[in-house]
């Protein structure tokens, strides 16, 4: 290796070493739950069912509430409005009834002891 390249090698080097602390504590300071409040939309889909989903999440803290709209996409089941109380940390979200999903960036994931699973975008 020639003594240019070397020299590139522990300039690229040290400034990799130089940035990664810099990202590594940009990314435990950003959590996605402090961005859960406001309108989603998406679909439900159950055992023997899918529905269209809306709702609102409203954030105090770590506790969160979700109001929570479901309309049958056909006479497979009832239109439902649920209220869910629970909380949401480092993109982790624990609400009532054994309801636990995750939270990136624009999408929700969620999914019940029963196997229903809950798919919504912000709007």
């Amino acid at each position: 290796m020639s003594v240019i390249q070397q020299k590139l090698s522990f300039i690229s080097l040290a400034c990799a070493l130089m940035l990664f602390p810099v990202v590594s504590s940009v990314a435990q300071d950003i959590d996605p739950c402090d961005n859960i409040s406001g309108k989603w939309a998406g679909i439900t889909t159950g055992y023997k069912c899918t529905w269209d989903a809306t709702a609102e999440f409203i954030k105090y803290k770590s506790t969160i509430r979700m109001n929570y709209h479901l309309k049958p996409r056909s006479r497979c089941g009832d239109e439902l409005d649920i209220i869910y109380s629970g909380t949401c940390r480092h993109a982790y979200l624990k609400l009532e009834a054994n309801v636990i999903g995750t939270i990136f960036g624009d999408s929700i994931f969620l999914r019940d002891a029963d196997g229903t699973e809950v798919n919504l975008k912000k709007q």
